[in-house]
C-alpha cells in the first residue's frame, strides 16, 4: 500500500482505538460505532469496496449464529481481500519514492589535550 494509504490507515485504526478508550473512561461518552458506521466511513475513505455495504444490510436482517450469516461474513472476507489485493496491486505500480540518502559521517578518531588547566578533544 502506499504510504498515504497506510496512514490513513493507521489514523483511522488509532482513532477507532481512541475512541475506544474513550468509552471506557468516561461513562457519558457516546456510544461506539457499529460495524456498519465503521464500514461506512472505510468505504467512504475508498479503503472499502460499496458492495460491504450490500453485506452489512443483509447481515442485519439475518440472525447471527445462523449458516446464512456464516456465509455473508465469508464473502465480506472475501471482498475485503479483493480490495486489499486491488490496493496493492495499484500501490506496486506506482514508482517508488526515492529518499535522499544522508551523507554517511566518516568516524573520526579524537584525542584529549591538556594545556595545563583545561582538557580538549581534538581530531587526531
Amino acid at each position: 500500500m502506499s504510504t498515504t494509504r497506510k496512514f490513513i490507515l493507521v489514523l483511522s485504526a488509532l482513532s477507532l482505538l481512541g475512541g475506544c478508550a474513550v468509552n471506557h473512561s468516561d461513562t457519558l461518552a457516546r456510544k461506539p460505532m457499529s460495524t456498519l458506521e465503521q464500514d461506512q466511513q472505510l468505504v467512504a475513505m475508498g479503503i472499502l469496496p460499496p458492495s460491504v455495504l450490500e453485506i452489512d444490510a443483509e447481515l442485519e436482517k439475518v440472525p447471527p449464529n445462523s449458516p446464512r450469516a456464516l456465509q455473508l461474513l465469508k464473502q465480506k472476507l472475501a471482498v475485503t481481500q479483493q480490495q486489499q489485493n486491488r490496493l496493492q496491486a495499484e500501490d506496486a505500480q506506482r514508482p517508488p519514492v526515492s529518499v535522499p540518502s544522508q551523507p554517511q559521517e566518516q568516524e573520526q578518531r579524537m584525542c584529549s589535550v591538556n594545556n595545563g588547566s583545561a582538557i580538549y578533544l581534538v581530531p587526531c
